[in-house]
């Protein structure tokens, strides 16, 4: 009896780990579900909170929220409608820096142009526009996302997937890349993430064109060649969020977060769940991944438990079997057992019962 309850005592042990995931050792938790997120893609963290920037379909027409990491309600810190129509809106990209939180709005511009807004992540302020496309002849003509490495900010542009990088005040905006041809008529979406002096791109790829594949690309942020990391197929391969650790890309994948070396190669399944939904974006601090999920309208944290390696669950095995010992002998000593291996010592113990047991 005491070995079956060790065992599962074991066995339990690495079971639960994984309980909550599909994958072993990963923790998968909704840090909010809410109603408003069904049309974001856009997410950020300054390891306190989350911030991320929604369009909705009341006036006013998109708004900004946050939520502590560890999970909670959406606390609504700014709203604000479109300047040349107010419906006509399209937030795609968040980012902190400091103090202030900045994000891109593909449409909110008096001429329907790309704008990138910015104001206090703590709510107290007003917003301020610190880039208007129109004002400086649209560098930037139809931003999908933003990012930062803490210094500066980094834009990805649907049009001819053009990376550019820019000073928080709007200033110093400068093109580091453009990665295929056309115009409007090639428009569509990538997601960057900054780190280690590179951009890293997920192009999720637009069909009938020979340079729009979807793809994993990357670039200096001083500019220069562009490199393609990984190229795939849209038939099941359309990437719409990423995030860098030291050694790996993450990549979401419809209702899956792949991961792929740094150095380039073939994505492989990280992570799917059956509560997912349709996954945007992703952002990495420490060892845990968040992930902005507009088809389940939830944000999602991925963090590492602690596994046992086979060592230490031998010696937990070891250590229990140690305990067993302990109250064996202790029970034997309360009986008279001395010492259980003598001979004489279970001679006694017999005489004993025997004496005990007499009619």
């Amino acid at each position: 009896m005491r070995l079956l309850l060790l065992q599962t005592l074991i066995v339990s042990t690495v079971v639960l780990v994984g309980a909550n995931s599909t994958r072993a050792g990963l923790l998968v938790e909704a840090v909010v579900v809410d109603p408003r997120l069904a049309a974001t893609g856009a997410l950020a963290t300054d390891g306190s909170s989350l911030f991320t920037v929604s369009p909705v379909t009341t006036a006013p027409f998109v708004r900004v929220f946050s939520v502590p990491v560890g999970g909670g309600a959406l606390t609504q810190l700014y709203s604000y409608n479109g300047q040349a129509i107010p419906n006509f809106v399209a937030p795609s990209g968040i980012a902190v820096l400091g103090e202030d939180l900045y994000w891109i709005d593909a449409q909110s511009g008096s001429i329907t142009d790309t704008q990138i807004l910015s104001a206090p992540k703590d709510g107290s302020g007003s917003v301020t526009a610190i880039y208007n496309g129109r004002t400086v002849g649209e560098p930037i003509v139809d931003g999908a996302s933003l990012a930062t490495d803490g210094s500066k900010l980094y834009t990805a542009d649907r049009v001819q997937g053009r990376i550019h990088s820019l000073n928080p005040d709007g200033s110093g905006i400068t093109q580091l890349a453009s990665r295929y041809g056309g115009f409007f008529d090639r428009a569509h979406g990538s997601a960057i993430a900054v780190l280690d002096g590179t951009v890293w791109i997920a192009d999720s790829g637009l069909a009938g064109f020979g340079d729009t594949p979807p793809r994993v690309q990357s670039v200096s942020i001083s500019g220069g060649a562009v490199s393609t990391l990984f190229l795939g197929a849209l038939a099941d391969f359309r990437p719409n969020g990423i995030a860098v650790g030291a050694d790996l890309i993450y990549l979401s994948n419809g209702n899956q977060i792949l991961q792929m070396p740094r150095a380039g190669g073939t994505p492989s399944l990280f992570l799917t769940d059956p509560s997912f939904g349709s996954l945007g974006s992703l952002v990495l601090h420490g060892d845990t991944l968040y992930a902005m999920d507009a088809g389940a309208t939830t944000i999602w944290r991925i963090s590492p438990t602690a596994v046992p390696e086979p060592s230490s669950v031998a010696l937990l095995g070891m250590g229990a079997l140690g305990l067993v010992g302990v109250a064996w002998r202790r029970r034997s000593a309360a009986r008279g057992w001395k010492n259980p291996e003598s001979n004489s010592a279970r001679e006694s113990c017999g005489a004993k019962d025997a004496e005990t047991n007499a009619p």
